[in-house]
């Protein structure tokens, strides 16, 4: 209990306190039995201990019946949130407390980071920057307060503006449901930016709906399609009795932006927020400690805060918190909220972090969300970028787990192996050592497992991205589903579709009714692969109609795929931002050598395309797409009529078929495959 209360008081130093913690026990009103036949007393009642799960110790009480009142337990920078009689907080204890059996209860906690979320600059030790927020009758009130004491990276962004690209970001969400409460419409984005030539020189941007706005005086925009206010002020602030000097924001974001009410938003606002204070001089993160910036907040790390119904910003609790390098940073692993949704599973992954920078993280990015569940997937840049040896690495990856094991117990802790890519190929035999060690270190671990996605992935160049170092979005339907499998979640298979040898079906397809129909929510690359496939012939057909459009991609797609070990085959429809057009094409992903390798190349002699006119699929119009393939040879056919023959030489016999979308939600019926 020491050791978790010595690493929960780092935190304080950048905190506003909620209450005074103590290390004084704790005692309360208790009714006790006893009998006797010779003057000696004799138990009848029971004994309680109380374990506090980091507050202040309360004494066992002995040989009692009930309580009459809760016994007080503290905790620096915490809100008490009742006693219960579980571990897994299921049932609140309401004094007065009859007892009949000996027993435990558990302290419950919520973070709480103050009123001001602070951030201590690590230019100036008495500037700071911060952010208030609070529910109005009609809109949320976000205040942002930016410090002066900031040395911009050389930058120049699309509107010519030098200086790093902001110092502040934040996301403002109506709940937190979604992994990362990043979803499309129902979000508002604030940075401020360092503005040149303006009188006040650091200004705001505002994106909404996809769409960006520049904010110059009087700071005010409209929302498209709603045309609701949003609207904002900027002004130069001198050193004031905090130490604060900078540039203060007050943002009205009315709650009709997010179509929801007060009553619906109350207590469930979230705010994803990036402060970054930082000398602008260097990459290095050992700068963000504990003592001097709150959260230890890497450059581009976010906290997700939500707003109680006291206006207070407290950290959000979840199941899982899965966090690392680049392979959990949602700029990659840009499928992660389909695959997490409503499963209270939150990502903290950013790319290019080392174990060296983590071990000393795990305090306020996972042990604050106090989970249950831990995914890791970390090392591979100690290695890579550090040249760091194999013993350091496993060093500070033991430290990381340890930290998250002895703050909480009852965590499973889960770490991913290091896979082989195709950047750093002279490492794979680091990278086998490493995932030796970690596997040796586990065996008599019962709260440690192993995720072996490394043995899963050898040698699978069709997995990841041109860089060759970075999954695409077929590896990550594989590293998904090994995830899954982990924790304990049910990766969804369809009678027709679903998983097909080493392929994987995106979770952005609803296969609840595949015997019909399936759909997908087209956020990026979304694939569905038919079960009974890896032929060396087949024919499938399929019909398709168009739903939406995503992430403003000016050329969305969706059509047949056909895939062997090596290389695979795209069969599209063409569509624009207007979904219309009447062109269909083919291209491939291929494999170049061992290590090299490229994205669909759509510039290739290889690719092809051709007008059909008068094909539709949108408004409920179906459009329909033939393959048939046999022994490498293949014919593409749409609404009937012959478009394409062609050779491909599949390195494999063994051939497999399925749908692809690529920002593009579309639904797909009458498909036969045979």
């Amino acid at each position: 209990m020491k050791k978790i209360k010595f690493a929960i008081n780092l935190l304080s130093a950048a905190l506003v306190l909620a209450s005074c913690g103590g290390g004084e026990s704790s005692t309360s009103g208790a009714s006790t039995s006893s009998a006797s036949t010779s003057g000696t007393p004799v138990a009848t009642g029971f004994t309680v201990k109380f374990d506090t799960h980091g507050g202040s110790l309360v004494e066992d009480m002995v040989n009692i019946t009930k309580i009459e009142q809760a016994p007080l337990t503290t905790w620096e920078n915490h809100i008490f949130k009742g006693w219960y009689t579980t571990e897994t907080y299921e049932n609140l204890v309401e004094f007065p407390y009859v007892v009949n059996a000996d027993q435990t209860l558990h302290a419950k906690w919520e973070l709480y980071l103050g009123d001001e979320f602070l951030a201590v600059s690590t230019t100036l030790g008495t500037a700071k920057s911060y952010v208030q927020a609070s529910y109005q009758d009609s809109y949320i009130e976000v205040k942002v307060n930016v410090t002066d004491n900031i040395i911009f990276n050389s930058y120049t962004d699309p509107q010519g503006l030098n200086g790093y690209n902001d110092n502040f970001e934040l996301f403002v969400t109506p709940d937190g449901d979604l992994p990362s409460g990043l979803k499309d419409g129902e979000m508002i984005k604030i940075m401020v930016v360092p503005g040149v030539g303006y009188e006040v020189r650091r200004f705001l941007r505002i994106e909404l709906y996809e769409k960006t706005e520049y904010l110059k005086p009087p700071y005010s925009i409209y929302s498209a399609p709603l045309i609701t206010p949003i609207t904002a002020t900027t002004k130069l602030t001198t050193e004031s009795s905090d130490g604060f000097k900078g540039y203060s924001s007050l943002i009205k974001i009315p709650y009709s932006f997010f179509k929801k009410t007060k009553e619906d938003m109350l207590g469930k606002a979230c705010f994803y927020l990036a402060m970054r204070n930082t000398d602008g001089e260097t990459d290095d993160l050992t700068v963000y400690k504990e003592s001097s910036y709150l959260g230890s907040e890497f450059r581009h790390v976010w906290t997700h805060l939500v707003l109680n119904q006291n206006n207070k910003l407290v950290q959000r609790e979840v199941d899982t918190v899965i966090f690392g390098d680049s392979y959990t940073d949602m700029d990659f692993y840009k499928s992660f909220n389909a695959d997490y949704e409503g499963k209270h599973v939150y990502t903290r992954g950013i790319g290019g972090t080392k174990a060296s920078q983590w071990k000393d993280q795990m305090l306020s990015n996972v042990i604050a969300h106090r989970p249950n569940k831990v995914v890791i997937h970390i090392g591979v840049n100690d290695i890579d970028d550090l040249g760091s040896s194999v013993q350091t690495t496993f060093g500070h990856i033991k430290t990381m787990v340890g930290t998250i094991h002895e703050a909480l117990p009852n965590c499973k802790i889960h770490w991913i192996t290091i896979t082989d890519n195709f950047l750093f190929t002279a490492k794979a035999s680091e990278y086998q050592s490493l995932n030796n060690s970690m596997k040796d270190y586990a065996n008599d671990l019962d709260w440690l497992n192993i995720i072996d996605f490394a043995s899963y992935n050898k040698g699978r160049r069709i997995n990841f991205r041109e860089d060759g170092l970075h999954l695409n979005a077929l590896g990550y339907n594989a590293f998904t589903k090994m995830i899954y499998e982990a924790l304990g979640f049910n990766y969804e298979q369809g009678a027709i579709f679903g998983s097909a040898g080493p392929n994987e079906t995106s979770r952005g397809f609803d296969l609840s009714n595949d015997n019909e129909e399936i759909t997908t929510n087209g956020h990026f690359d979304q694939y569905a692969f038919v079960k009974d496939t890896g032929r060396k012939s087949f024919t499938f057909e399929v019909s398709l109609t168009a739903l939406e459009r995503k992430h403003n991609d000016p050329y969305p797609k969706m059509g047949l795929v056909i895939k062997g070990a090596d290389k695979m085959l795209f069969y599209y429809v063409e569509m624009f931002a207007s979904l219309s057009g009447s062109t269909v094409g083919y291209v491939y992903l291929e494999n170049f050598g061992t290590n090299q390798g490229s994205g669909f190349n759509w510039g290739g002699e290889s690719a092809q395309t051709q007008d059909v006119p008068g094909i539709q699929y949108t408004n409920g119009h179906y459009v329909t797409l033939k393959a048939t393939y046999n022994n490498g040879a293949f014919t593409l056919s749409c609404d009937g009529t012959e478009i394409f023959t062609e050779t491909v030489p599949f390195a494999s016999e063994d051939v497999y078929v399925g749908l692809l979308s690529f920002n593009t939600a579309f639904k797909a019926i009458n498909y036969k495959f045979n």
